[in-house]
């Protein structure tokens, strides 16, 4: 098992996210624990900004967040993306606009995210999350299947 650290941060004084701090390429980053997320997900901006040469593949279905119907949905192969001590080669991640998650993070909690982790990675990890040790334990054999 790996243990990858975990930031908590308080919402307003009456919810609480989880933080983990990543690599994707050369760029460290912060993104969003979320158990309800199905897919990893990028924001489209931090891409395009960051990454010039990404390929971003258009899906046909769009994508519901919270608070909104319908996003336009991207894909995008991800390489490099290491999460604690874990390196995953190549990620098939979901790619939005998710400049007001962005802008919630950095007016509530002075936070700089470019994305979720989601349900791909915890489920391939066989995830647990250890809240009285703020600590992600994945499993890196699962992880390291199916990249």
């Amino acid at each position: 098992m790996i243990k990858v650290p975990l930031e908590l941060v308080e919402i307003e004084g009456n919810g609480c996210h989880l933080l983990v701090e990543a690599t994707i390429g050369e760029e460290l980053v912060m993104l969003v624990l979320d158990t309800g997320a199905s897919r990893t997900v990028i924001d489209k901006g931090f891409l395009e900004s960051q990454f010039q040469e990404i390929q971003l593949n258009a899906e046909e279905t769009s994508s519901a967040g919270v608070g909104s119907i319908d996003l336009e949905s991207f894909t995008t192969q991800l390489k490099g993306v290491q999460i604690g001590v874990l390196m995953i080669p190549e990620l098939e991640a979901a790619v939005i606009d998710l400049s007001q998650l962005i802008d919630f993070y950095e007016l509530k909690v002075s936070k700089k995210i470019a994305g979720v982790l989601g349900g791909d990675i915890l489920l391939k990890g066989n995830a647990v999350i250890d809240y009285a040790r703020l600590e992600l334990l994945l499993s890196k054999h699962e992880l390291a299947m199916d990249n």
